[in-house]
Protein backbone atom coordinates (compact mmCIF):
# COMPACT_ATOMS: atom_id res chain seq x y z
CA UNK A 1 0.00 0.00 0.00
CA UNK A 2 2.55 2.31 1.01
CA UNK A 3 4.55 1.88 -2.38
CA UNK A 4 1.60 2.42 -4.26
CA UNK A 5 0.54 5.31 -2.67
CA UNK A 6 3.54 7.02 -2.43
CA UNK A 7 4.42 6.41 -6.57
CA UNK A 8 1.21 7.94 -7.25
CA UNK A 9 1.92 10.86 -4.82
CA UNK A 10 2.98 13.11 -7.28
CA UNK A 11 5.95 14.29 -5.15
CA UNK A 12 9.75 13.26 -5.96
CA UNK A 13 12.38 11.73 -3.56
CA UNK A 14 15.54 10.29 -3.44
CA UNK A 15 13.97 7.06 -3.23
CA UNK A 16 12.77 7.10 -6.58
CA UNK A 17 16.41 7.12 -7.81
CA UNK A 18 18.24 3.26 -9.15
CA UNK A 19 19.44 1.86 -5.53
CA UNK A 20 23.11 -0.30 -6.76
CA UNK A 21 23.31 -3.44 -4.45
CA UNK A 22 19.94 -3.18 -2.51
CA UNK A 23 18.35 -6.55 -2.18
CA UNK A 24 15.18 -5.95 -1.41
CA UNK A 25 14.51 -3.95 -4.92
CA UNK A 26 14.65 -5.63 -8.60
CA UNK A 27 17.69 -4.61 -10.92
CA UNK A 28 16.83 -1.09 -12.60
CA UNK A 29 13.56 -0.88 -10.37
CA UNK A 30 13.63 2.48 -8.44
CA UNK A 31 9.58 2.45 -7.36
CA UNK A 32 8.51 -1.28 -6.21
CA UNK A 33 10.87 -3.67 -3.66
CA UNK A 34 11.21 -7.62 -4.80
CA UNK A 35 8.28 -8.65 -2.67
CA UNK A 36 5.88 -5.54 -4.25
CA UNK A 37 7.38 -6.26 -7.98
CA UNK A 38 6.49 -10.48 -7.92
CA UNK A 39 3.84 -11.00 -5.62
CA UNK A 40 1.23 -8.37 -7.16
CA UNK A 41 1.78 -8.66 -10.95
CA UNK A 42 4.02 -6.28 -11.51
CA UNK A 43 6.97 -8.42 -12.89
CA UNK A 44 7.69 -8.55 -16.39
CA UNK A 45 4.64 -5.72 -17.43
CA UNK A 46 5.10 -3.07 -20.02
CA UNK A 47 4.92 0.70 -18.91
CA UNK A 48 0.88 0.70 -19.40
CA UNK A 49 0.25 -2.24 -17.62
CA UNK A 50 2.66 -1.00 -14.64
CA UNK A 51 0.19 1.86 -14.57
CA UNK A 52 -2.56 0.28 -14.96
CA UNK A 53 -1.88 -1.79 -11.98
CA UNK A 54 -0.66 1.08 -9.86
CA UNK A 55 -4.29 2.76 -10.14
CA UNK A 56 -6.02 -0.28 -9.80
CA UNK A 57 -4.41 -0.81 -6.20
CA UNK A 58 -5.02 2.56 -5.71
CA UNK A 59 -8.85 2.42 -6.51
CA UNK A 60 -8.62 -0.99 -4.34
CA UNK A 61 -7.62 0.46 -1.24
CA UNK A 62 -10.27 2.86 -1.33
CA UNK A 63 -13.06 0.35 -1.94
CA UNK A 64 -15.32 0.23 1.41
CA UNK A 65 -14.90 -3.45 1.09
CA UNK A 66 -11.04 -3.78 1.05
CA UNK A 67 -8.96 -5.53 4.10
CA UNK A 68 -5.63 -5.00 4.06
CA UNK A 69 -5.60 -8.17 6.51
CA UNK A 70 -7.66 -10.13 3.83
CA UNK A 71 -5.66 -9.00 0.87
CA UNK A 72 -1.94 -10.33 2.93
CA UNK A 73 -4.02 -13.15 3.59
CA UNK A 74 -4.79 -13.87 0.11
CA UNK A 75 -1.10 -12.70 -1.01
CA UNK A 76 0.70 -15.61 1.52
CA UNK A 77 -1.85 -18.24 0.91
CA UNK A 78 -0.34 -21.67 -1.11
CA UNK A 79 -3.08 -20.92 -4.03
CA UNK A 80 -1.74 -18.63 -6.53
CA UNK A 81 -5.33 -17.72 -7.54
CA UNK A 82 -6.53 -16.29 -3.73
CA UNK A 83 -4.85 -12.70 -4.34
CA UNK A 84 -7.32 -13.04 -7.77
CA UNK A 85 -10.10 -14.32 -6.13
CA UNK A 86 -9.75 -11.28 -3.31
CA UNK A 87 -9.76 -8.81 -5.42
CA UNK A 88 -12.47 -9.97 -7.89
CA UNK A 89 -14.50 -9.57 -4.28
CA UNK A 90 -13.78 -6.00 -3.82
CA UNK A 91 -13.48 -4.51 -7.90
CA UNK A 92 -16.10 -7.96 -9.29
CA UNK A 93 -14.68 -8.61 -13.13
CA UNK A 94 -11.47 -6.20 -12.31
CA UNK A 95 -9.32 -7.90 -14.94
CA UNK A 96 -11.97 -6.64 -17.87
CA UNK A 97 -12.07 -3.20 -16.18
CA UNK A 98 -8.21 -2.61 -16.30
CA UNK A 99 -7.46 -4.42 -19.82
CA UNK A 100 -7.01 -3.66 -23.13
CA UNK A 101 -6.26 -5.95 -26.35
CA UNK A 102 -4.07 -3.22 -27.70
CA UNK A 103 -1.86 -1.37 -24.92
CA UNK A 104 -1.73 -5.11 -22.79
CA UNK A 105 -0.65 -8.89 -23.05
CA UNK A 106 -3.58 -11.27 -23.60
CA UNK A 107 -2.42 -12.78 -19.79
CA UNK A 108 -2.47 -9.01 -18.07
CA UNK A 109 -2.23 -9.41 -15.06
CA UNK A 110 -0.20 -12.20 -14.17
CA UNK A 111 -1.28 -12.07 -10.52
CA UNK A 112 -1.30 -16.15 -10.18
CA UNK A 113 3.07 -15.93 -11.46
CA UNK A 114 4.05 -14.89 -8.38
CA UNK A 115 7.95 -15.30 -6.90
CA UNK A 116 8.27 -17.05 -3.57
CA UNK A 117 10.97 -16.58 -1.06
CA UNK A 118 12.17 -19.59 -0.05
CA UNK A 119 14.21 -18.24 2.25
CA UNK A 120 12.06 -15.62 3.60
CA UNK A 121 10.57 -12.41 2.67
CA UNK A 122 13.34 -9.74 2.60
CA UNK A 123 12.50 -6.59 5.12
CA UNK A 124 12.45 -3.22 3.12
CA UNK A 125 12.21 0.17 4.70
CA UNK A 126 12.98 2.42 1.79
CA UNK A 127 9.95 3.83 1.28
CA UNK A 128 9.24 4.99 4.60
CA UNK A 129 10.69 8.37 4.32
CA UNK A 130 9.84 11.96 3.97
CA UNK A 131 9.14 12.95 0.38
CA UNK A 132 10.21 16.73 -1.34
CA UNK A 133 7.60 18.45 -2.04
CA UNK A 134 7.35 21.89 -4.26
CA UNK A 135 8.23 25.19 -2.21
CA UNK A 136 4.70 27.21 -1.57
CA UNK A 137 2.47 24.14 -0.79
CA UNK A 138 1.67 23.01 2.53
CA UNK A 139 1.91 19.32 2.70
Amino acid sequence: MAEVSHTLSGQYCHYFRPKEGAQCHPKHETHLSVEGDGDFGFHGTVPWERWQLLNFYYHVFQQSAFDPRAMLQARRSEDPGALEQYLETVVPNFQKKIGNPYLADAMFPKLKSRITFHSGRMVCYCVLHNTVGPEGLDW
